[in-house]
């Protein structure tokens, strides 16, 4: 990765509510690897990325989902999106019931 290169950059987080597979949100789909957005779309994150320099092989990406955002919901996919709209990585994982008795921060290491 060179740091010169911006034409596609990573600038958002979406988060979804299509990443289970039963009804109680607890089994995580297996992501296919043509997939290019998320199965149940709920919103977008802006995102920030540290730790990317010419000694490190990784970038972290950070996106805060606050207190006040998507209470009710059961958050269980995220993806990495480029300033274009392209998918540039996704994850499942068990539903997380989102309240406004807290938030929640991702944070997405990528190595190359």
């Amino acid at each position: 990765f060179a740091e010169s290169i911006t034409s596609q950059p990573v600038t958002s987080l979406q988060i979804g509510t299509g990443g289970t597979s039963d009804t109680a949100g607890l089994i995580p789909l297996q992501p296919s690897y043509t997939q290019t957005q998320l199965n149940s779309y709920l919103g977008t994150l802006t995102t920030s990325y540290s730790n990317l320099s010419a000694t490190n092989n990784y970038v972290t990406f950070t996106a805060n989902l606050s207190q006040s955002q998507f209470n009710g919901y059961s958050i269980s996919e995220a993806g990495l999106f480029t300033s274009a709209g392209n998918m540039f990585n996704y994850t499942t994982f068990p539903a997380i019931q989102k309240s406004s008795l807290f938030g929640i921060s991702f944070s997405w290491n990528i190595g190359f």
